[in-house]
């Protein structure tokens, strides 16, 4: 990812050096500061005096005529050379720095999609944008209080650390002056008006797939998400967007994404690979736990390695990451069977109905004190947010979702794009989002706002299926019927079925054999020995009924090995 590392304080009393090789860096009596990564989503200017500096990371983005500008150096200079520095107007996903008269402002997006860690130590504040880099102010300690909901629901509900001792910056500003952190939370608040705005809606998304100067590259799937950003933009100059998709040739989403591009006699682009070598399949697994913060199993990252391959700075990448968010498919669970849970706030209740199984192999202790945490955690966003009864079960569910799932499922991997290319998610952008909360729930209800717009814009690719997860269904299948279809074809074993999965964890299995008999994984107090026991013998056995558990076992250990060596 592009990355922010840094100490403020005492320089005489803590050095440090840029754990990378950095694209820019800056010092001042009381300052050192790196950043680096990917040249297309770092921004930095000095003065002339050399006394003053601000560094900007991610990708802004502004409303320019009919669409989007994606900021440059000079479109941040404008905003970050005021002495109030107001970035409410900006849509995307970004840290800011500004440092000058010995003290350092940090700016994060109103969404939550970038973030920053900072420290106190004993003579100053070390802070940084990677998790893992901790390790070089601090012993990183993961805070099993704040994991619990990350591990035992679909995502983490609070918006703190994982890691005990560290502040967590998201959704925030704050400045560090005169050895005090000062932080302002600056959270994205819904606008709640007259139900209407679809018009508006499909306005300010066709905005958002016009940017100057960028030609659109569109991760498509067989989803409806990227199809309704597809359907608009079948009616652009091919010139100025193609497509592509990541992963196996044979997928349905990737058939099905072929056969949408057919059908406006186009091509779409697919991008695949080998399993890697056993060494490169250790650096892939390694990197990506580390980076994706225990949001997936680590053998995700076989359809996600492939960012360098088009990485152009002529062109800015979208897909329809949250697109759920609009059609209502989060916790759906909690929306249709815990209504009178979030009236009455029965926190176990809800608890219940967030759950998510990943795996087994944690103690009893640690699960314990996980679903502590977990039970406080929506205790205190339900304290927090608005009362279930003025706004509604529906509402109330969308906001709870962006308030989550954007900082804590969306975020990591966001950050980690950064590091490869220029991208955004369209449906999660501020201009965008003040209209959902002014939609009908019918316009929600089944898709049916996206079904409209598509049908309108691109009829043709209303007559090819959809996909969700590994199983095709009609275009006009309601959701409830598309889970009862998926639920009769997986009992039928009629779904698309890989082994990729499992092939990439054996291509590295003494490495992972190792690893589950390292003195660091047995001796490690929160986990079971009898369980980790079952995983390794199961795993060397090749068990397939295992590969499911170990793929979240490594997700989980090669984190917390890859924050402390």
């Amino acid at each position: 990812m592009s990355w922010l590392f840094g100490y403020i304080g005492d320089l005489a009393k803590f050095k440090i050096n840029s754990p990378e090789t950095p694209i820019h860096s800056y010092q001042s009596s009381n300052l050192l500061l790196y950043a680096g990564g990917n040249k297309q989503t770092i921004f930095h200017k000095l003065d002339k005096l050399n006394s003053s500096c601000w560094i900007a990371e991610g990708v802004g983005l502004k409303k320019s005529g009919n669409g989007y500008k994606n900021l440059g150096i000079n479109d941040w200079d404008d905003y970050l050379s005021q002495n109030e520095i107001n970035l409410n107007s900006i849509n995307g996903h970004y840290v800011v720095v500004k440092y000058g008269n010995n003290e350092i402002k940090f700016f994060t997006d109103a969404l939550g999609l970038r973030d920053l860690y900072i420290v106190k130590l004993p003579a100053g504040w070390g802070f940084t944008t990677r998790i893992d880099w901790l390790k070089y102010f601090i012993n990183p300690e993961i805070d099993l209080k704040e994991f619990g909901s990350r591990w035992l629901l679909q995502n983490q509900i609070s918006q703190n650390s994982l890691i005990k001792n560290a502040t967590r910056l998201v959704s925030a500003n704050a400045t560090i002056i005169n050895g005090r952190l000062e932080v302002e939370h600056k959270h994205w608040k819904p606008e709640i008006g007259k139900e209407n705005g679809k018009a508006e809606f499909e306005e300010i998304l066709n905005g958002f797939l016009s940017v100057e100067n960028k030609k659109i590259n569109l991760s498509l799937s067989g989803g409806l998400d990227s199809r309704l950003l597809l359907s608009l933009l079948s009616n652009v100059n091919f010139g100025n967007w193609e497509t592509h998709t990541f992963g196996d040739p044979d997928h349905p989403d990737s058939q099905i994404a072929c056969d949408l591009m057919k059908s406006i006699d186009l091509e779409n682009n697919i991008i695949n690979d080998v399993i890697p070598s056993s060494t490169k399949t250790e650096d892939l697994l390694n990197n990506y736990a580390v980076r994706s913060i225990v949001t997936n199993p680590v053998s995700s990252i076989l359809n996600l390695r492939f960012y360098e391959r088009i990485s152009d700075e002529l062109k800015i990448i979208t897909d329809g990451g949250f697109g759920e968010i609009w059609r209502r498919e989060f916790a759906n669970r909690l929306l249709y069977l815990g209504k009178k849970a979030l009236q009455d706030r029965n926190v176990e209740r809800i608890f219940e109905l967030l759950k998510h199984q990943k795996a087994n192999f944690f103690n009893d202790e640690a699960l314990n004190e996980m679903k502590t945490g977990a039970l406080n955690q929506i205790s205190n966003i339900i304290q927090e947010s608005e009362d279930v009864q003025n706004i509604g079960v529906g509402k109330w569910i969308d906001l709870f979702s962006i308030k989550t799932r954007l900082p804590n499922y969306y975020a990591p991997e966001q950050s980690r794009v950064d590091d490869f290319v220029t991208s955004f998610m369209q449906f999660v952008q501020k201009d965008l989002l003040k209209v959902l909360f002014n939609l009908k729930d019918s316009d929600k209800k089944n898709g049916n706002l996206f079904k409209e717009i598509i049908k309108k814009n691109s009829p043709q690719l209303t007559h090819i299926q959809l996909v969700k997860g590994n199983i095709t269904h009609t275009f006009n299948s309601s959701s409830l019927n598309a889970r009862l279809n998926a639920t009769i074809k997986h009992r039928l074993g009629k779904y698309y079925k890989s082994n990729l999965s499992t092939e990439l964890i054996y291509s590295a299995k003494d490495f992972i054999l190792d690893f589950l008999h390292s003195s660091s994984v047995r001796t490690y107090e929160f986990y079971d020995s009898n369980k980790i026991e079952k995983l390794a013998k199961g795993f060397s056995n090749n068990d397939k009924g295992i590969i499911s558990e170990l793929d979240w076992f490594l997700s989980f250990e090669l984190f917390r090995e890859g924050i402390s060596n």
